[in-house]
């Protein structure tokens, strides 16, 4: 019985994934959808990286989202601390990343690129975003259960920020609380993790900080977000209904300034954001 329990979680989303590519006139992953807009999604360490990858693609899709999502898969093959270890590898593969996010941006210059990260992939995200030339802009980017260091300087990222950075946190997250002080940040530091309380804006940090750190939001766990099945733990953020339900908003902005006039008819099908947390960024 258990069995067949584990056996509907795994395969009947990607079944109803199936259906609702059809029945919405479109798989997410078409590039027939990239005029519109891009998110890559990001995940974690491990052989259990990929998790959400599909539950993330249709659930945007099912939400409104009308542009492409793509997934981006980093993972080693050898396991969650191998990869969460490997900093050489993390900057190789941030390095893939960045010439794709590039590639997007040069064939699609007035449409929205976003990222959704889980975990250590906020780490490649992070390095990949930075590392664009200045003329390189995203619109928002995600963070769920970020394994990145509290203290990680943003300021290069939110450079290429149009948008914001949203951060979901969770004190009661296991792998951040008990097994991160093991094996240390994915930026390879001993601090608390940001996904558990945040990030800590720098000591001193000057009027173009200060301007970028505003871009950051921090979104905690909170009672409503179980009715979308996030009980607070490290990869329930990446699940269907919290997907369609909560961070689909978050990548839902109106078009870029400038936009084609078929790009901003497709995207005013969108509604606004609603309920936008309005938190500073932590300081302790």
């Amino acid at each position: 019985m258990r069995c067949l329990r584990l056996a509907s979680r795994l395969y009947v989303p990607a079944l109803a994934a199936g259906w609702a590519c059809w029945a919405a006139g479109g798989c997410a992953y078409s590039p027939s959808r990239a005029p519109y807009g891009k998110t890559f999604y990001v995940g974690g360490a491990g052989n259990l990286g990929p998790v959400g990858t599909t539950d993330v693609a249709f659930a945007l899709q099912l939400a409104g989202y009308p542009g492409q999502v793509e997934p981006f898969i980093w993972q080693s093959g050898r396991g969650a601390v191998s990869d969460q270890l490997a900093v050489g590898r993390h900057l190789g593969k941030a390095g893939e990343l960045a010439a794709r996010m590039q590639a997007y941006l040069d064939a699609q210059p007035a449409a929205p690129l976003n990222v959704v990260a889980l975990s250590a992939g906020c780490g490649i995200t992070a390095l990949a975003i930075e590392s664009l030339p200045d003329r390189y802009k995203l619109n928002n980017v995600v963070f769920l259960g970020c394994s990145l260091s509290s203290r990680y300087d943003l300021t290069g990222m939110l450079r290429h920020l149009r948008g914001s950075l949203y951060v979901y946190t969770s004190r009661s997250d296991l792998v951040l609380s008990r097994i991160l002080p093991i094996t240390g940040t994915v930026d390879r530091t001993q601090d608390v993790a940001a996904g558990l309380y945040g990030f800590v804006a720098p000591a001193e940090v000057n009027e173009e900080g200060r301007r970028l750190y505003a871009k950051l939001v921090h979104i905690p766990w909170r009672r409503e977000f179980i009715k979308y099945g996030y009980f607070g733990q490290h990869i329930d953020t990446v699940g269907y209904r919290f997907i369609r339900h909560e961070v689909a908003q978050r990548i839902m902005t109106p078009p870029l300034q400038g936009a084609p006039a078929a790009l901003a008819r497709r995207w005013g099908q969108v509604g606004p954001a609603a309920d936008q947390p309005t938190s500073a960024p932590v300081q302790r």
